[in-house]
């Protein structure tokens, strides 16, 4: 995750996507099971709800559980957030 020092005098940027710097925009969640699942589903909601805010599909994601893992190979991309 990208950390940067807020600079209160800085004007907001017109483009909120612009402050992303080197976060991706698409996710992989993995839950232990079905029953701890809540816990991605929060994080699923927070993106669902930017998305909404912005206006269109920014943010992409994916949810699996350890079982799923273990018939996958590569559970991401290089360019996707575990």
């Amino acid at each position: 995750m990208y950390l940067q020092k807020v600079n209160t005098s800085a004007h907001p940027s017109a483009h909120a996507l612009g402050a992303l710097r080197s976060l991706t925009r698409d996710f992989v969640f993995v839950s232990q099971s079905d029953s701890t699942r809540f816990a991605a589903d929060g994080c699923i909601d927070v993106l669902r709800a930017a998305n909404t805010l912005i206006g269109k599909d920014a943010f992409t994601w994916g949810h699996m559980t350890t079982s799923d893992l273990i018939s996958t190979s590569k559970p991401c991309t290089a360019r996707q957030t575990l």
